[in-house]
C-alpha cells in the first residue's frame, strides 16, 4: 500500500533497486504489509484474488483483495486479506480505512513506513520505552536485524503515530491504530534506498545515508493466530481533520466483524465492516444495522446526511433505510469473445439474468477460473443476445475458452481447466 496526498507520496513503495540493496527492496518487511512469523513470502505462484472493487460510489472508492497464495510457505495460513476505502471528508481532506485480516501462523507484524524520498520523523501517542530486545528475536532474519533506533511500548487500547517531514512539519500523516487486540509497538528507521539513485545511477555507497521511520505492530498468538488490524489514515497539511477515531462494538460480534466511529468537526461517520456471506446476517454498532459486507453512514450535526452500501442488502440508522434488491449477480460464463479475435466486443458470455443496458456501466465482475484464482474485469454495458446475457466489458479480458478449457492470451499464460464463475457485488447510496 501506498499513499499520495498533499503533493507527496506519503507512505512509499519502495520500487527496485539497481544497487546492492536491492534484496533489502524486495524484501517483504520493506513493504506497508502483514508479515507473518518474520518470513518472507516465498509462495510460487503469488497471484492474489481480488475480492471486490468499487471505483468510485458517490465519492467513496473501495478495493479488497486477498493474497494468501504469497504465504503459501506456512502452513494453515488460509487468509491474508486487505480492504483499503477513501473516503472524503471535503473538497480538501480525505483519509484512508485500512482493514487487514490475517489467519495462519502465529505472529502477525502490521507494518507502516513513511517516505522514501524525503526525511521524515515520527512521534508516537503512546508512552515508549528502549525494551525492543524482542522484535528481532534471538536468531533474526537480516530484514529484521536492520532497523535502527528502535523503541517500544505496550498497549490494549488504541494509538497513534505521526509521521511529519523534516522539512514541512505541518504536512505527513497520522495513523490512527484501533485497539482491536493487545499489541506491542515498535518504532525504528530502517533504509529508504530511493535517493541512493534509480537505475545505472544506484550509488552503493549512499544506501545506508537515507533512512525513513517504520512502524510495526505486532499481535502474538497460538496457530493458527487470527488478527484483524484497524487503521485510519489522516493525511495532514496544517491542523489535524480528524477529531477523534473510536472502535465500536458490534452486535452479534463475528470473525472478521469491525466497527469505529471518525469523527471530523461537525461530521461523523460510523462504518461497519464484514466477512459476512449472503444471506447476510444483520449486525449492529450503535444504531447503525447492516446486512451486507460494508456500511458507512455519515451525520453532519447529527442528522443523516450520507449513506452507502457496498456487497450487501439493507442498511439502516435512524429510521433511515439504504436498500437493493440484489446484493450480488452471481453466474457462470459460457463464451469470452474479444475483438482481438475477431469478435465484435470484449465481453462474457452466461445464462444469468442480468439488467440490460448501462446499470451496471462502471461496476466490476469478479471471476473465479477453474484453478481458484480471482480477476476483476469493468462492466460498460449489458445486452442481449440470441437469448444469452452479453456482459460487454471496457477492455480486453485476455482470455480464451474452449469447452472447459480456458488458456490466458498475456503472461503469464496460464492453461486452466475447470468452469469460470462470476460475481457481481452491487452498491448504493444516498447523498443529502
Amino acid at each position: 500500500m501506498s499513499l499520495w496526498a498533499r503533493e507527496r507520496e506519503i507512505l512509499s513503495d519502495l520500487g527496485y533497486t539497481w544497487t546492492e540493496m536491492r534484496w533489502w527492496n524486495v524484501a517483504t518487511i520493506a513493504h506497508n504489509l502483514v508479515a507473518v512469523d518474520r518470513q518472507e513470502q516465498q509462495g510460487r505462484p503469488s497471484d492474489g484474488d481480488l475480492v471486490a472493487y468499487f471505483p468510485s460510489e458517490d465519492g467513496i472508492n473501495v478495493v479488497e483483495a486477498d493474497g494468501a497464495r504469497a504465504y503459501s510457505n506456512i502452513e494453515g495460513l488460509d487468509t491474508y486479506r486487505r480492504l483499503l476505502a477513501l473516503i472524503p471528508v471535503t473538497e480538501e481532506n480525505a483519509y484512508v480505512l485500512d482493514i487487514s485480516r490475517t489467519r495462519g501462523g502465529s505472529m502477525h507484524d502490521w507494518l507502516l513506513h513513511g517516505s522514501a524520498d524525503d526525511d521524515m520523523s515520527a512521534e508516537c501517542s503512546l508512552q515508549t520505552d528502549e525494551n525492543a530486545a524482542a522484535f528481532a528475536g534471538e536468531q533474526p532474519p537480516e530484514t529484521y536485524k536492520l532497523w535502527r533506533n528502535l523503541t517500544h511500548a505496550a498497549t490494549d487500547g488504541s494509538f497513534e503515530v505521526t509521521f511529519r517531514y523534516e522539512d514541512d512539519p505541518e504536512r505527513g500523516v497520522r495513523v490512527h491504530l484501533l485497539g482491536t487486540a493487545p499489541t506491542d509497538v515498535y518504532l525504528g528507521e530502517t533504509p529508504s534506498i530511493r535517493r541512493a539513485g534509480t537505475g545505472t545511477a544506484g550509488d552503493n555507497r549512499k544506501t545506508l545515508e537515507y533512512w525513513m521511520p517504520h512502524l510495526a505492530a505486532r499481535r502474538t498468538g497460538e496457530a493458527p493466530l487470527s488478527t484483524l488490524f484497524a487503521a485510519v489514515e489522516e493525511p495532514l497539511d496544517g491542523r489535524p481533520f480528524i477529531d477523534s477515531v473510536r472502535h465500536l462494538d458490534v452486535s452479534p460480534a463475528g470473525d472478521g466483524c469491525v466497527a469505529l466511529e471518525v469523527t471530523c468537526g461537525t461530521t461523523t461517520d460510523t462504518i461497519i465492516v464484514t466477512t459476512d456471506e449472503e444471506p447476510y446476517p444483520e449486525r449492529t454498532a450503535g444504531d447503525v444495522t447492516i446486512a451486507g459486507r460494508l456500511g458507512i453512514v455519515r451525520r453532519s450535526v447529527g442528522a443523516v446526511t450520507g449513506m452507502w452500501l457496498f456487497d450487501g442488502r439493507e442498511l439502516s440508522a435512524a429510521g433511515h433505510s439504504l436498500a437493493v434488491g440484489v446484493a450480488a449477480y452471481t453466474g457462470t460464463i459460457e463464451a469470452a469473445p474479444r475483438i482481438a479475435d475477431g469478435a465484435e466486443n470484449d465481453a462474457f458470455i452466461t445464462n444469468a439474468e442480468l439488467p440490460v443496458g448501462e446499470a451496471l456501466r462502471g461496476t466490476w465482475i469478479i471471476v473465479t477460473h477453474g484453478n481458484g484464482f480471482h480477476h476483476g474485469y469493468e462492466i460498460d454495458r449489458v445486452e442481449q443476445a440470441d437469448g444469452k446475457t452479453v456482459i460487454i466489458l471496457t477492455n480486453d479480458h485476455g482470455l480464451r475458452m474452449e469447452g472447459n478449457t480456458t488458456s490466458e492470451a498475456f503472461f503469464p499464460r496460464r492453461v486452466i481447466e475447470g468452469s469460470n464463475t462470476f460475481r457481481i457485488p452491487t452498491r448504493a447510496s444516498i447523498v443529502r
